[in-house]
């Protein structure tokens, strides 16, 4: 099939006019009509009833007309994509991620991703999630792994794992000996969080957690932080008490604090894939194909076992 014949058809369906089709297509009138009676005898059916008058779709065409748009659109992306490659020699492709994420969900992504697209050189950078949002927005990273982003028009997001979270400790205290952390033993001491501001909707589900858990409003350190380093700094000097993801406390080396489970049900934060509405590139489908490709096998299942732990 003759893809201009399809542009043709495309077109006067759009215009309901030859001549105005033909200008859209900058052809000359009968070169158009000549495209749609080509297409016309090569699928054995009549896409337009046409008078004097009118231009119509037939029944036919109408029911025709969005696969062809289809067609059009995988055929113009096709050509995109090899251009893209073939201008570069390889694909810029720059992942946002909050701290905290997983790094062997991560690493398992990034390293299927590679295999899958040869060529592609991913960066990750750490961004809280509002600065990866609006990156995204401008086109300074091409996707990224946030915890509850704040709704946005021209981001699609999909969620992909579910991470748990383990209390601080300084490694003096008395419940450090626990196998796992009941809340309510911590709820009257203060709680060493991250500025709200950085991700208001993270700060609240956290917290709204803790205050199930532990029977009570949490008693919020004076001192909050962004980071994570000063977050178990205080920890460790006996200021309070902080809350971090599992695979962040595994990987984390803080003399004088401990690490223990919560106590079931425990605290949870769903981690979601973002992305620019409309971005249709080669490395940002197949990197959303990779992802809910290993989300279907489990993959991202196993999150990092610690028991109990001691940085």
């Amino acid at each position: 099939m003759d893809f201009r014949h399809l542009r043709a058809f495309v077109m006067v369906a759009h215009e309901l006019n030859f001549r105005r089709a033909s200008e859209q297509l900058y052809l000359a009138q009968p070169a158009v009509s000549q495209q749609v009676r080509a297409l016309e005898s090569e699928l054995g059916i009549e896409l337009f009833d046409r008078t004097t008058r009118h231009v119509r779709l037939t029944a036919a065409g109408a029911s025709l007309l969005p696969a062809a748009r289809r067609m059009l659109e995988q055929a113009d992306q096709f050509v995109h994509d090899a251009n893209e490659l073939s201008q570069t020699g390889h694909t810029r492709f720059v992942i946002g991620c909050s701290a905290g994420i997983g790094t062997q969900r991560l690493s398992l992504v990034l390293n299927t991703l590679s295999n899958r697209l040869r060529g592609l050189h991913p960066t990750v950078r750490v961004m809280f999630t509002p600065e990866q949002i609006e990156s995204l927005k401008h086109g300074s990273i091409q996707a990224g792994i946030v915890r509850y982003p704040e709704p946005d028009d021209a981001v699609i997001t999909r969620p992909i794992w579910v991470s748990r979270h383990f209390v601080a400790l300084p490694e003096n205290s008395p419940l450090a000996g626990l196998a796992s952390v009941p809340l309510c033993e911590l709820i009257d001491r203060p709680l060493i969080t991250m500025n709200r501001e950085v991700n208001p909707r993270l700060f609240d589900h956290l917290m709204s957690q803790v205050r199930t858990l532990g029977g009570a409003k949490p008693n919020l350190a004076y001192y909050e932080s962004s980071e994570v380093k000063v977050t178990l700094d205080l920890v460790a000097s006996g200021e309070g008490w902080g809350i971090v993801e599992t695979s962040l406390a595994a990987s984390t080396d803080r003399k004088g604090v401990v690490f223990r489970p919560i106590e079931e049900p425990g605290i949870t934060s769903e981690v979601v894939v973002a992305w620019r509405r409309g971005d249709q590139s080669i490395a940002v489908r197949t990197f959303l194909d990779v992802i809910e490709a290993l989300r279907r096998e489990r993959a991202f299942d196993n999150e990092v076992s610690m028991g109990g732990m001691t940085a």
